[in-house]
Formats: C-alpha cells, sequence, structure tokens
C-alpha cells in the first residue's frame, strides 16, 4: 500500500495539455510493461509448477528451458533480468539418455524348445463376409505360447489363431 502512494506522490502535476498528453503516454508504457512482465511471471510460475508437480513426460530440459529463455529475451519482454537461466551444472550426452526400461511380462522360450503347434481355425460360417458373401482375406494370426510340462520332458504349446 505504501509503495502505490508514493508511486503516486513521485507523479507531478501537469501545468497544461502537452505535459498531460506526456505523463498519460509515460504511464501508458508502465502500463504496457508492468502487463508484460506479469504475463511473463505468470508464464515461469506455471513452467516451474509444472516441472514440480507435472509429470516426468512433461518436464523441461534444460535445453528447452534455454530455449525459451531466449525467444522470451527476444520479445524484450525478460527485461531487467526477470528471467534467469538455469545455473544447474549440464549432463554429457550419454548421462541424460535414459536407460532401456526392462521388457514386462513373460519372456521369450529358448528356440531349442520342441514345439507341437496347435491351429484354431475360423469357423466356415464366419468365413464369408454378411454383406457381399464373398470369402475373407486372412490378414494375420495372434501366436501365443505356453510352457506345459510333460514328465521327464518340456516342450512348447504353440496355438495360433486365425
Amino acid at each position: 500500500m505504501c509503495a502505490v502512494a508514493s508511486e503516486r506522490d513521485s507523479i507531478p502535476e501537469p501545468r497544461d495539455l502537452a505535459e498531460a498528453r506526456e505523463i498519460i503516454a509515460t504511464l501508458a508504457q508502465r502500463l504496457v510493461y508492468a502487463e508484460r512482465k506479469t504475463l511473463l511471471l505468470q508464464h515461469e510460475l506455471e513452467v516451474l509448477l509444472r516441472r514440480i508437480f507435472g509429470r516426468r513426460s512433461e518436464k523441461l530440459t534444460a535445453d528447452e528451458r534455454q530455449l525459451l529463455l531466449t525467444i522470451v529475451e527476444g520479445q524484450g519482454i525478460a527485461g531487467q533480468g526477470a528471467v534467469e537461466a538455469d545455473s544447474g551444472e549440464r549432463l554429457p550426452r550419454e548421462a541424460r539418455e535414459r536407460k532401456k526400461a526392462r521388457p514386462h511380462g513373460r519372456q521369450v522360450l529358448p528356440a531349442e524348445l520342441p514345439r507341437r503347434v496347435e491351429v484354431v481355425d475360423v469357423p466356415e460360417a464366419e468365413r464369408t463376409c454378411a454383406r457381399c458373401g464373398q470369402e475373407k482375406v486372412e490378414i494375420g494370426q495372434d501366436v501365443s505360447e505356453k510352457p506345459e510340462y510333460v514328465p521327464a520332458s518340456l516342450h512348447v504349446v504353440q496355438t495360433r489363431r486365425v
């Protein structure tokens, strides 16, 4: 409250119309600068909140922050050090790359195991198209494997569903 009162006191009383227009132009420039600075600070707050609370995929890297800084400075919005670059150390490229995640689910069964193939075919009634009556074309198969233990041997049952 005190800062607002002192700002009002610093504005001189205009003596004529030209001086009043000059004061209005100065105040309009201050207002535009304050609006830009407010927008910049609001955007910076949103970026920081996303960086802290956002999902890992939504967080900005150091390069993205630097690009954002150069874009904002290029527009003249970030005057007088409103946004500063992150002073964190840059990691080498190898350290930044993420390790590959281990695959989920069951692991692939060894190729050396004997396999017994069972084919589950489409019934004759479902092989023809209901609209035109032509025979449907096979577009692929769903292959699943499961180990089956028979005493004293182990083999793989491979089921193919057309």
